[in-house]
This record gives C-alpha cells, sequence and structure tokens, in this order.
C-alpha cells in the first residue's frame, strides 16, 4: 500500500517499512556496490566498454565501474537527487512498483540497447568506433532523468486526477531532447519540432493545474515545480554545451530510460485491458 504522507513528511519519516525497504535496495546497495567496485585494483580497465569489441562483460559493467574519486561521487550524487525524485513521485502517485521494475531493467537491459544505439550512430565513423571506451553509472544517472518526465506526468495526473499521463510524459520527453540536441549544437525543424511539443505540453499541464483550485499553491505544486526545475537542470548536467562525443552514452541512458518503463507500462495496459475484455465477453457468454 503507498504512502500518503506528503513528500516531506515521506523523506523525514524513515520508519516507514516500505521507504526504508527501498531506499535500501535501489539507492544505498547499488552505492556500496559502485564504491567497493571502484575500490577494486583496475576495475576500471577490467569493465570498461570499448565499442570496437563490446563484450557482455564491457556492456553490463562499464556502468558500474569509475576512473575517479570525483567521477563516482558525482554520479552517485546524481543518481540519489534525479532517481530519488522519480521515486517519491511515483510513490505519490501509488506506482512505486514501477520504479523498482524500472531499476531492475536499467542494470540488466538498458546497456545492451544502449551498446547497440552508440554503434548505430557512430555507424558510418569507423574513427569514433574506434576510439570510443566509457565507464560510468552516468548511463543510469541519465536513464532515471528520462524517467524523471514520466514521474512528473504521473504526479500531475495525481494532482489533477487525469488519466494523461503517457502524453504529458512524451511531451516532457520531447522538450527534454531538444534541451540535449541543442545543447550538443544540433538545431534544426525536428528539433525545433520537439521543442512545440515539449511548450504545449507545459501549456497543458498549467491549464489543468488551475482548473485544480484546490491544489494550487499547496505542497504538491511546490513539488511538482521543484521536480520538473530539477528535470531540466538534470539535463544540463547530462549535456553540458560543447560536450565531447562521449556523452551520446549519457543520450543513450536518457532515451532508453524512457522508453524501456514506457513500453513496459503500455504492455502491462494492453495485457489488462484485453483481459478484462475477454472476462466481460465470457461473461456475456454465459448469460
Amino acid at each position: 500500500m503507498e504512502s500518503e504522507q506528503s513528500p516531506g513528511e515521506m523523506i523525514r519519516n524513515l520508519n516507514d517499512p516500505d521507504i526504508r525497504r527501498d531506499v535500501l535496495l535501489f539507492f544505498v546497495t547499488p552505492s556500496i556496490a559502485l564504491v567497493l567496485i571502484f575500490l577494486f585494483p583496475q576495475s576500471e580497465q577490467i569493465l570498461e566498454y570499448k565499442a570496437r569489441s563490446p563484450t557482455v562483460l564491457g556492456i553490463v559493467g562499464s556502468n558500474l565501474a569509475h576512473r575517479s574519486v570525483s567521477h563516482i561521487s558525482n554520479n552517485i550524487v546524481g543518481y540519489w537527487i534525479l532517481g530519488g525524485a522519480g521515486y517519491l513521485l511515483m510513490r505519490q502517485s501509488k506506482s512505486a512498483h514501477i520504479y523498482r521494475y524500472t531499476f531492475i531493467a536499467y542494470l540488466l537491459v538498458l546497456p545492451f540497447f544502449a551498446s547497440w544505439t552508440i554503434l548505430e550512430i557512430f555507424a558510418d565513423r569507423p574513427e569514433v568506433i574506434s576510439r570510443f571506451e566509457s565507464v560510468g553509472f552516468s548511463q543510469t544517472v541519465g536513464a532515471v532523468t528520462g524517467f524523471l518526465a514520466i514521474a512528473i506526468a504521473y504526479y500531475h495526473a495525481e494532482i489533477v486526477n487525469g488519466n494523461k499521463q503517457l502524453p504529458i510524459s512524451l511531451g516532457l520527453f520531447s522538450l527534454g531532447f531538444f534541451v540535449a540536441f541543442y545543447n550538443l549544437g544540433v538545431l534544426n525543424n525536428s528539433i525545433r519540432l520537439l521543442a512545440g511539443v515539449g511548450i504545449i505540453t507545459l501549456l497543458y499541464m498549467a491549464y489543468r493545474l488551475k482548473e485544480s483550485v484546490d491544489a494550487l499553491g499547496s505542497p504538491p505544486i511546490v513539488f511538482l515545480l521543484g521536480s520538473a526545475i530539477l528535470y531540466l537542470y538534470g539535463l544540463q548536467l547530462l549535456f553540458p554545451p560543447s560536450a565531447p562525443a562521449g556523452i551520446y552514452g549519457h543520450m543513450a541512458g536518457y532515451v532508453w530510460g524512457y522508453l524501456l518503463p514506457i513500453a513496459g507500462i503500455v504492455g502491462v495496459e494492453g495485457y489488462r485491458e484485453a483481459r478484462n475484455r475477454l472476462s466481460t465477453q465470457t461473461s456475456s457468454a454465459d448469460k
């Protein structure tokens, strides 16, 4: 059963067994694992991902290794802040289970999609493939940033009593895509269209909030606005202006961090609708 506490109360009240379990499993344990791997001698060389000769160990393990103290500390802090915001939003939306399943997919499934994406992006640039090497949990940080678009949409629907989670999340994701490509120096009509979709989404969200008079000025609005600002700030950190080609690893994390949970959500909802339809038809036939 999901908590009905405000986000601030939920953060302070760690006596809630569900919160303690989730924090331990999805935040504390991964952080400890990252530190232990970092302390293991030459772990970054052993687990490094090399696009010119990818291996399963490199694809999965590179996400867990780091090159320096600042590298690992930035990624852990970024994950706790961005991932924590996504978790709290989903918990307040009575959907924390989606974050739990998604995090497991980020560790075991997303790295393979991300590797495929990198190879496709630079398929016609062998000189980049030959040099492309990476390690770091920033791929997962990018993924939870993509997930934050979903979490914000779910929390917005919870506040306004709406059901437009998927379209709103897609609009926020599109806005994030625009910010990323703009910072990377790519700007064309397609990218401008993404910006337009994102702006229309923000306007729609504001309109629905204005309709929900009871919510205006309340703590949920503050938390929603703060999460939206955090989302945009996270994008600035992931895709700084004039970023090197390696930043496309962050892009792959961001894209699949959004697409994987969306595919799961759509699949589960489609299955439930089909099952309910079949149950209704069976009941009608029995009558």
